[in-house]
C-alpha cells in the first residue's frame, strides 16, 4: 500500500448502525473464550478499536487484533482482559477496508508461490520452465508427499480480488535465478494456468482501486497503478 493509503486506514473512524452488522459483531464477541489478563498490543496484521454506544451514551470499548484471514482474533477489553474468538467478520462492519485486505492476501499468495519456487530452485538448481511452471511445482511437491504445500499452492494461485478465472499469476519468461534482484519474477495477469510471458499479460483489473501486484526476484512485492510504473520495471 502507499503511505497515503496506510495513513488513511490508520486514521479512519467509521460509524456502524446497521442492525445486522451489529448483530454479527455481537455474535462474534459472544463466541469468545477467556484467555487471561491482557498482554498489550503486539506486532499483528490489523488492529481495530471498537467503541460501543447505547441510548445512554458510551457503553463499552474493546480492541480486536488478528490476521487478515479473519479466522482468529484476540479481543482485549478496556478493563484489562483478553479473549480469543474465531474472528471478527470485517466484511459486514467495514466494507471500505475489504479491497485493501484482498490486496494484502494477494501479496501473501505471491509470497507463498515464491517460497515454492525457492524450494524448487534449491532442489533442482533452476526455476521450472515458464511454460509449465505451476504444474511443475505442484507435481514436485506431490511426488514427495508434501500435501500441505500442495494445498498452499492450490490456494495461492487465485487472486482473492479477481472475479473471473482460476489462475491469476504468470511467470516472467525472461527472469532466471541469476537475473538482477529487481527483475520481475511473477505478476498478476489475465487468467490462465501456467501463465508466462511479459508485461503484455499484466492486468490492472483485479483490484479496486485499479492496479496489480508484481513479485521481484528478491522477494519484494509492489503494487503497480499505472502503465508508466509498469514500463519502469525491469523485465529482462
Amino acid at each position: 500500500m502507499s503511505r497515503a493509503e496506510i495513513e488513511c486506514l490508520e486514521s479512519t473512524t467509521l460509524a456502524v448502525d446497521d442492525p445486522e452488522a451489529i448483530a454479527s459483531l455481537a455474535e462474534d464477541v459472544a463466541s469468545s473464550s477467556y484467555e487471561g489478563p491482557a498482554l498489550g498490543h503486539s506486532s499483528i496484521p490489523y488492529r481495530i478499536d471498537f467503541t460501543c454506544h447505547d441510548d445512554s451514551g458510551r457503553a463499552m470499548s474493546f480492541t480486536s487484533t488478528g490476521n487478515i484471514t479473519e479466522i482468529e482474533s484476540m479481543i482485549e477489553t478496556e478493563d484489562g482482559h483478553r479473549f480469543r474468538n474465531h474472528g471478527i467478520r470485517l466484511r459486514a462492519l467495514v466494507p471500505q477496508a475489504i479491497p485493501f485486505r484482498l490486496r494484502v492476501t494477494c501479496a501473501r499468495n505471491m509470497h507463498d508461490l515464491r517460497e515454492g519456487l525457492r524450494w524448487y530452485l534449491k532442489e533442482e538448481r533452476s526455476y521450472p520452465r515458464a511454460v509449465e511452471w505451476y504444474d511443475t511445482l505442484i507435481h514436485a511437491f506431490q511426488v514427495r508427499g508434501y500435501t500441505s504445500n500442495v494445498a498452499i499452492l492450490t490456494r495461492a494461485i487465485e487472486c482473492p480480488a479477481a472475479n473471473r478465472g482460476e489462475c491469476h499469476y504468470s511467470m516472467n519468461t525472461a527472469c532466471g535465478p541469476d537475473s538482477p534482484r529487481d527483475t520481475v519474477l511473477l505478476f498478476e495477469s489475465l487468467p490462465g494456468r501456467n501463465g508466462h510471458g511479459g508485461p503484455e499479460l499484466f492486468t490492472f483489473d483485479n483490484h479496486d482501486p485499479k492496479g496489480g501486484l508484481v513479485l521481484l526476484n528478491d522477494g519484494t512485492v509492489k503494487f503497480i497503478r499505472t502503465e508508466e510504473e509498469l514500463k519502469q520495471l525491469r523485465w529482462k
